[in-house]
């Protein structure tokens, strides 16, 4: 079953883009998708390479902290609970 959109929703989108764009940011946004549920679920150890560049970089990777940023202390203390 093909998704239907509001016009009203996508206009801004289509009058920006050409259709072949917009084909491309909603495949991207679709693998985008599917990419950052397995990961929630399967939870894939991070290749040393990747966690090299995260730690050189100062960026999360406890994807709650990045859903729902807490104050540290608070999360400090959630954690221990």
């Amino acid at each position: 079953m093909p998704l239907t959109t509001p016009r009203k929703f996508v206009s801004s989108a289509v009058e920006h883009y050409s259709e072949k764009e917009l084909v491309h940011l909603i495949v991207t946004c679709s693998v985008t998708s599917l990419v950052q549920r397995f990961v929630a679920i399967a939870q894939p150890e991070l290749e040393d390479s990747v966690s090299a560049f995260l730690q050189q970089h100062n960026l999360e990777t406890n994807t709650l902290n990045l859903r729902y940023p807490l104050p540290k202390a608070r999360v400090a203390q959630l954690a221990s609970c």
